[in-house]
């Protein structure tokens, strides 16, 4: 399976993304982490546009964490103009989560 899947999560979900990311390559499928792709000295916001760029899936790790994050909501917004699918993925134990999650100022290379 050549199947490219980004997980974008807040840094505070890091073990359920971590666990998920396990999960999913166990399975066969190519998930991109930043944490597991990313090397000190490169240019993060850069590969993270790449990642999108080039995922065939986008999965959204879903909690009250990552709806207030400033970067979940930048890549949601990239994914959503990239027309990727868009698969989210609820944290268990998150409750009830509401948010305005439209489209914010995009992640961009600048």
């Amino acid at each position: 399976m050549n199947v490219r899947i980004f997980i974008s999560y807040s840094r505070r979900d890091a073990a359920f993304a971590l666990g998920l990311q396990a999960r999913l390559n166990d399975q066969g499928w190519g998930a991109w982490l930043d944490s597991e792709k990313l090397q000190t000295g490169q240019h993060w916001r850069e590969e993270i546009v790449q990642a999108i760029a080039g995922c065939d899936y986008f999965v959204l790790v879903l909690s009250s964490k990552s709806i207030q994050s400033e970067n979940v909501v930048k890549e949601l917004s990239l994914a959503e103009s990239s027309s990727k699918p868009i698969l989210p993925v609820p944290v268990q134990g998150s409750g009830r989560l509401t948010a305005n999650l439209s489209p914010a100022e995009p992640l961009t290379t600048a």
